[in-house]
């Protein structure tokens, strides 16, 4: 099966998002991804994967 992420929007605040997390939650704005953890896991975060457009 092959899945394909559809949503656009902030995991955490329904804001656009287009960035990924180290431990792989995605979709998130910066403004959420900026935080020292993951909004979902809790995961502690060292840094961002922000796509190039």
């Amino acid at each position: 099966a092959v899945f394909r992420k559809q949503r656009l929007y902030c995991l955490s605040c329904d804001e656009m998002g287009s960035v990924t997390l180290p431990c792989q939650h995605g979709l998130h704005c910066e403004r959420c991804a900026a935080s020292t953890e993951c909004p979902l896991c809790s995961e502690h975060q060292q840094s961002m994967n922000i796509p190039q457009s």
